[in-house]
């Protein structure tokens, strides 16, 4: 019962993130309309086996990485590291730079 609740749960997330118009809708309606139902069909069947391989590697490597304790804390640290300089040259680029306000103030009134 358990998994197929999962399985109902993931196809219902995947199928609201597949409505917004994006390549693969586009593709598909495109092959469907030229090429008919027979060769829709195995364009879907390849896209599908494409994710489920994402889906198994990304898995198998979120396994990985949890057997590699140190690495997840070196990552977390560099992750760190890394956000407090990207804000860091936020900020010191927002104190040398005129803001948009004044910008749009001066261009109206020469």
């Amino acid at each position: 019962m358990k998994i197929a609740q999962n399985m109902t749960i993931g196809f219902g997330i995947s199928f609201i993130g597949a409505l917004p118009l994006g390549y693969l809708n586009l593709f598909g309606f495109d092959i469907y309309s030229s090429a008919g139902f027979l060769a829709f069909l195995n364009f879907l069947l390849g896209v599908v086996t494409v994710e489920m391989l994402v889906v198994a590697a990304t898995l198998k490597g979120a396994m990985w990485l949890l057997s590699h304790k140190k690495l997840v804390l070196v990552m977390e640290i560099l992750s760190i590291v890394f956000l407090l300089l990207f804000a860091a040259s936020f900020l010191y680029k927002s104190n040398s730079t005129t803001s948009l306000f004044s910008y749009k103030q001066n261009s109206i009134h020469p």
